[in-house]
């Protein structure tokens, strides 16, 4: 067996080759599929390389604006330790860390990726795919939850063909989610959540833990781009299906793993949710009232965070495989990517080691900064004032322009000193207004005051539904419904939802007939076998 080593090779596995052979016959056997140039061997010596060891979170930096002031600080490391090259090339600039940061998906749209030699145009069970920027991109997507599930459903709104795979023991937990009675006919189908967060994508069962379901991943692993996984940290390697295993089949790979606290560490093996990942990243200690307990955010924030963080990552190293011809391994420990939002408080806080307060609803340079009640029942409205213009305008809008002048309010910093008295007069004119009526007023003499919708209210949101936001889905089990669309609106890449949320199983068919080239008779046997299954074991999760 591979030792791991950089050069070394995989043994061939019973019943690979045989595999690998029906798959490439399977492919190429219609005339109107491409074959590729350049077959994948699955036998071939290695050129992976181990991914460079976690940078330490925190790195010093200096100041050296003025050699005779400067300061040493620390700041968040890179979130995305990665194994990729370090040299340069001469096809281009390297792109700036505010680039890499910044661009995320949308950098793909300036390189144009070209169509997987395994998925032709028109190919896949929802018919002839638009061109997106992630067309032809294979993603086999391992995660559960939230964070990696969020992730690939980035991914795939943009194009890329996302196989989500479960087992029958091992199912997404979001699956259990569904508020309805346990004993309802395939309740597993009918989770609002799962059914938000997998929409675009397709889905089957394997069972990674049997040999068998082993051999049919690589399989899929070798005609596939992307492996996404958010499992603890050692259970890849235990399964042994780490990255040495994965580009030994296919260097051009590239595999994301989303451990919460990384992949080396004293805290390696801790099990992370997003419901905990707040605390540990500080967040939570930043946020409540002055005097008041810590304040767990109203999501588990981690987890969309990562699964942007994540989504951005891999966008980018498609980029950089265009450039080189290889993949790499991307580690993103959730804890991490979390504190990385909070880095102006770490700078601050290794500046001058003052231990920042919780200040609820206000600000650390604007005065007012809140949320007023307004008439009615729960009805607020949200205010900011950032400099002496808007505070006048607000003033003239409350129908008292003197406090513009009242030494108590003359300047931010005076009115940053008299918050409370300034709080208690913007809260009276707001509690007999409703909170439409007074963020117009407010809006019209140019200041910044929105009110705070409700669920409901944001549904019915007129702005949202001009711009045609929530597109409706029809699913075969749950139904019909109405879910937010995707979030980039490309001139010349138009994105919609395709496919509802796969069902358990849905597009068994699918991935081991049309890709792996299995016979009906043979599928059959996976499921006699429990390597697949219709449906989830459900006392995994009652």
């Amino acid at each position: 067996m591979r030792n791991g080593g950089p050069g070394s090779v995989i043994s061939p596995i019973a019943g690979w080759s045989t595999l690998w052979k029906k798959s490439r016959e399977r492919s190429c056997s219609d005339s109107n599929i491409p074959c590729p140039a350049k077959s994948r061997s699955p036998a071939r010596p290695s050129a992976c390389r181990k991914s460079n060891p976690a940078s330490a979170v925190f790195r010093s930096s200096v100041n050296t604006t003025n050699s005779s002031t400067a300061r040493k600080w620390a700041s968040p490391a890179a979130i995305w330790p990665a194994s990729g090259p370090p040299e340069s090339y001469d096809d281009g600039p390297n792109p700036t860390l505010s680039l890499l940061l910044t661009s995320h998906l949308l950098l793909l749209t300036s390189y144009p990726l070209p169509p997987s030699s395994f998925l032709p145009d028109g190919a896949g069970l929802g018919g002839a795919m638009y061109r997106l920027p992630l067309h032809g991109i294979r993603v086999l997507d391992l995660t559960m939850a939230w964070a990696g599930p969020y992730a690939t459903r980035l991914l795939a709104d943009m194009g890329a063909e996302v196989i989500k795979i479960e087992s029958i023991d091992n199912w997404d937990v979001l699956r259990a989610l569904t508020g309805q009675p346990p004993d309802t006919e395939r309740v597993w189908d009918k989770s609002p959540y799962f059914n938000q967060t997998n929409r675009n994508k397709y889905g089957c069962s394997l069972d990674l833990s049997k040999p068998r379901g082993r051999e049919l991943f690589l399989c899929l692993a070798a005609q596939s781009d992307v492996v996404i996984e958010n499992f603890r940290a050692e259970v890849m390697d235990n399964l042994n299906l780490g990255y040495d295993m994965l580009c030994g089949v296919n260097d051009r790979l590239i595999m994301l793993s989303m451990p919460g606290h990384g992949k080396s560490g004293p805290e390696r093996d801790f099990v992370t949710y997003g419901t905990n990942v707040e605390q540990l990243a500080g967040l939570c200690h930043l946020t409540g009232y002055e005097g008041g307990p810590p304040h767990k955010t109203g999501i588990s924030y981690g987890d969309p965070i990562a699964g942007i963080s994540a989504a951005g990552a891999i966008a980018l190293a498609l980029w950089a495989r265009r450039r080189t011809g290889r993949g790499q391994y991307i580690e993103l420990a959730q804890r991490e990517n979390l504190i990385s939002l909070i880095g102006e408080v770490v700078v601050a806080f290794s500046l001058n080691h003052r231990e920042p307060s919780r200040r609820g609803n206000r600000h650390s340079s604007m005065a007012p900064h809140g949320c007023y009640l307004c008439s009615g029942e729960d009805e607020w409205i949200t205010i900011a004032c950032e400099n002496d213009a808007q505070f006048a305008a607000l003033c003239s809008a409350l129908d008292q322009p003197g406090l513009a002048r009242d030494i108590r309010f003359a300047d931010v910093v005076s009115r940053y000193r008299n918050q409370d008295e300034l709080d208690e007069i913007v809260a009276a004119w707001t509690a007999g207004r409703t909170k439409e009526d007074a963020a117009e007023s407010l809006q019209s003499a140019g200041l910044s005051a929105m009110p705070v919708l409700s669920v409901p209210e944001v549904f019915a949101d007129q702005h949202l539904r001009y711009r045609g936001f929530f597109e409706p889905v029809s699913h075969p089990i749950a139904g019909g419904w109405e879910i937010d669309g995707p979030h980039w609106r490309m001139s010349e890449s138009p994105a919609h939802i395709r496919l509802p949320a796969p069902t358990f199983s849905e597009h068994n068919r699918y991935v081991f007939g049309e890709l792996l080239g299995l016979s009906d008779d043979e599928i059959g046997q996976l499921d006699a076998d429990g390597i697949t299954g219709s449906a989830p074991n459900r006392a995994v999760h009652d």
